[in-house]
């Protein structure tokens, strides 16, 4: 009995680890989403997730901003600050994307995912909630599939998100978003 006691001790340690990130590769179509949370989603969010952001409520417009702690705000390249927007009046979550000093002049913003051979280009335009997501989730499924991004920054392409800790703070905002819609229920 006692041998059994340490490989369970470790299995238990195994089976904790791997549940502790699930979805660091799950991808999700946007096609079908909805801006819409729940109840459940929202008590997740706001007693587990919450703890990693800094929050920024905007009282008139009823919204509470989400932005990563710890998330670069340099201005020496390329950047869009990543937020959740939860409108608790409506029941529903948006992502905001907005660009950090060295992107502002870029409207819109084209992004470019691949590398020559197999180049998709995206852009944002600024202009909506659906514009938003659909820039994000590109950029999310670059990460996933690592592969490298570019952004127009006058008459140049710069590198986007090529420093991983960039890449973890906007992956983990997603994987929040997601859940917070359920994406992942689907």
């Amino acid at each position: 009995m006692t041998d059994l006691m340490p490989r369970f001790l470790i299995l238990a340690l195994i089976c904790f680890l791997a549940a502790c990130n699930p979805d660091k590769q799950k991808s999700v179509s946007g096609s079908e989403m909805s801006f819409a949370t729940r109840d459940d989603t929202e008590l997740f969010f706001k007693n587990v997730r919450q703890i990693f952001y800094e929050r920024e409520v905007m009282q008139a417009a009823k919204l509470e901003i989400y932005r990563m702690k710890g998330r670069s705000q340099s201005a020496e390249y390329p950047l869009l600050d990543v937020a959740i927007v939860i409108n608790w009046r409506e029941d529903e979550a948006y992502i905001n994307l907005q660009p950090q000093a060295f992107l502002e002049n870029e409207d819109p913003l084209y992004l470019f995912v691949g590398d020559s051979l197999n180049l998709q280009t995206h852009s944002l335009n600024y202009r909506s909630k659906e514009d938003y997501r659909a820039f994000a989730q590109a950029v999310y499924q670059a990460i996933l599939d690592n592969k490298a991004m570019r952004v127009k920054v006058q008459n140049d392409t710069l590198p986007y998100l090529d420093k991983e800790e960039d890449r973890e703070v906007f992956r983990k905002t997603l994987v929040d978003y997601y859940r917070l819609v359920g994406a992942f229920d689907e």
